[in-house]
């Protein structure tokens, strides 16, 4: 019985590690190359081009394949082998919309000058060597969705052969950016007296956050491109009165979203922010009021996807 405690403990530990660390993906390995010569190039810096060679590794005596993580900056060439190999592209979306793989058939994007946009299809049959920037698939003029930590998977077939399957996951530098609206809750400041008798209400306010990814393959960096982000916000928020047994309503009523407010600070993991408000109305107006203060802030969109599942994942094998 302590055994079986133990064991069921191990396999909880190890789904909350999954649920709450960053999301990774295997698929079974076979073999690759036959059909076709895929190089690529990951778009680090000082990395060269080179051929096609995944990872392997084995869980529980099954040979995987884990995805080779190709950036925003890079590219790969498929060279047919085979006379009659076709060619499909395929990408999988694992942002707020997830969505399966999906077949690209075409790309598109802006002309120099011009105010039309291209579509360029891609070809079914692999005659000659095909290069595929991955910018192209990161373009906003496409109409399929292709962001950091999505899936790429390039198919190679040919008529009597099993299926190549190149798996890619993306990796995008630059700012990342987000626009959300909501409340945000003020956290008093410790030892103010000041705070404690002229306080601010919860806001409502207009949130802008950027991030930025490096381009850079440090562990630390990487983490803090992903979850860490500066934020800018601007909106309304209520001053609370003094309030005394002979407190008359309309007079708290009259600071209901009364002041003017604006600020800024730090987001974490998509969702959770923290930022000091400046009440910009007290500024102009002699009245027993906060005038910085500091908040909270949380997106229930993003803290939603964050959670999606969440029993299902931690008390649930979930296995294929």
């Amino acid at each position: 019985m302590p055994l079986l405690l133990l064991l069921a403990g191990c396999a909880f530990v190890v789904r909350t590690e999954k649920f709450l660390g960053a999301e990774e993906f295997v698929s079974p390995a076979h073999e690759v190359g036959h059909l076709a010569d895929v190089r690529y190039a990951t778009g680090w810096k000082d990395d060269e081009e080179g051929p096609y060679a995944p990872r392997d590794v084995e869980i529980d005596g099954r040979l995987f394949t884990e995805p080779i993580e190709i950036t925003s900056h890079g590219f790969l060439t498929v060279a047919p082998t085979h006379k009659d190999a076709t060619l499909s592209v395929w990408v999988r979306s694992t942002g707020l919309f997830a969505q399966d793989f999906t077949q690209i058939k075409s790309l598109t994007g802006g002309i120099d000058r011009n105010i039309a946009s291209e579509v360029r299809f891609l070809p079914e049959h692999l005659d000659a060597p095909l290069t595929l920037q991955m910018h192209q698939l990161h373009n906003v003029y496409n109409d399929f969705s292709f962001s950091d930590g999505d899936l790429l998977m390039v198919e190679v077939a040919a008529p009597d052969e099993l299926p190549e399957r190149y798996m890619f996951r993306s990796r995008h530098f630059g700012p990342r950016t987000k626009v959300s609206g909501g409340l945000l809750f003020r956290v008093p400041f410790p030892f103010s007296e000041e705070e404690q008798q002229a306080a601010l209400a919860p806001a409502l306010m207009l949130t802008f956050s950027m991030g930025y990814r490096f381009r850079s393959q440090n562990a630390i960096v990487r983490w803090g491109g992903d979850r860490l982000a500066l934020v800018a916000s601007g909106g309304v928020g209520s001053t609370a009165l003094v309030t005394t047994p002979n407190t008359e309503v309309r007079n708290q009523l009259k600071g209901v979203f009364n002041a003017a407010l604006g600020g800024g600070g730090v987001e974490l993991y998509d969702f959770l922010s923290v930022q000091l408000l400046q009440n910009l109305s007290s500024l102009g107006r002699d009245k027993e009021e906060a005038a910085i203060t500091m908040a909270i802030g949380f997106d229930a969109v993003q803290f939603g996807q964050f959670t999606r599942d969440a029993g299902t994942r931690l008390f649930k094998k979930n296995e294929l």
